[in-house]
């Protein structure tokens, strides 16, 4: 039997509420990720500690039948019981302390105009056409990390405002997720692409590395990611010192190009034209990177005399 698009959360959690029993208190909600798009979260409560767990589903991953949404409501009940399910339990009390969470509160950037709805109650500072935003890593994982986001109330409760919040993060990243740039031949010739980045590094990035080549740029490109786990790694641009050094090595202003949230493709051109290469960029982005990892339209250039990045091709909307 079909389901309406409407209601199938609210059948999901029937399910897992039945599942588990009365030892659960089972809701549902929904809530934005990066560029709008639309996750489900079922939040479960264990009565007996008052401990919540998280469970988040994208959109188009809940089934339409009514048989699927029942067989997926019994395996999240299954994995949270047998503890394989990748969730999170959230204690709030520790929340709540900065000082215990501190060492946690890490910054990512995402596309200012696609996230306007997002960033309403949401702490933010703008960088040129994007936002860095906040969280807190609650786990790391093998195949990512479990994380919330830091909103207005948080930041209220900490008692502190985003700038210190910003000095907070980014010492963090500096610190827990280093950043490293690797050259694009490095990454073609290897055979083992996957083994070698942990899957991290996006198709878009060789992709965009051979259209550039097609159309006869011949610079020399670079990927700037987060080292351990390739996760959020575009915000290495903001790593005090990264670009300014790899800059002076090469004596030469360094074109940034966004493959993604979690990378930035650093291009060495004298010539380049940036109309072109933004329209590049953009086709690669409808094309190739899923919405809720795409970063901008647009293209950066960090000018090493001046120390700074600045847009010098503007793209279109995201969304």
């Amino acid at each position: 039997m079909y389901v309406e698009k409407e209601m199938r959360i609210e059948e999901l959690c029937k399910y897992v509420k039945f599942w588990l029993g009365e030892a659960y208190q089972v809701d549902c909600g929904q809530s934005n990720k990066n560029n709008g798009v639309k996750e489900y979260n079922i939040l479960i409560q264990e009565l007996s500690s008052g401990t919540t767990i998280g469970v988040g589903l994208e959109e188009g991953n809940l089934p339409e039948e009514v048989d699927d949404l029942k067989r997926l409501g019994q395996k999240i009940a299954e994995d949270l019981l047998h503890k394989e399910a990748q969730t999170f339990a959230v204690d709030e009390a520790k929340l709540d302390d900065l000082e215990l969470i501190k060492d946690q509160i890490r910054l990512k950037l995402v596309n200012r105009q696609a996230n306007q709805e997002s960033l309403i109650q949401t702490p933010y500072i703008s960088y040129l056409d994007l936002a860095i935003t906040f969280y807190v890593v609650v786990r790391e994982m093998e195949n990512g990390k479990l994380t919330i986001r830091i909103n207005d109330e948080i930041l209220h409760q900490w008692g502190i405002t985003k700038e210190q919040l910003y000095v907070i993060a980014r010492r963090n990243m500096e610190r827990f997720a280093p950043i490293s740039i690797c050259s694009m031949e490095k990454i073609m010739m290897d055979s083992a692409v996957k083994a070698i980045t942990g899957g991290n590094y996006e198709e878009g990035a060789v992709f965009l590395n051979s259209v550039l080549l097609t159309h006869g740029h011949t610079g020399k490109m670079y990927v700037l990611t987060e080292e351990k786990s390739g996760l959020y790694g575009a915000s290495g641009i903001l790593y005090p010192g990264v670009l300014r050094q790899f800059a002076e090595e090469h004596q030469m202003d360094v074109i940034l190009l966004p493959s993604s949230v979690h990378e930035f493709i650093l291009f060495l051109d004298k010539d380049a034209d940036y109309q072109e290469i933004g329209e590049m960029v953009q086709s690669i982005n409808i094309r190739d990177v899923d919405l809720k990892d795409r970063l901008s339209n647009s293209v950066y250039l960090y000018d090493r005399v001046r120390n700074e990045i600045r847009i010098v091709k503007q793209g279109d909307a995201l969304v």
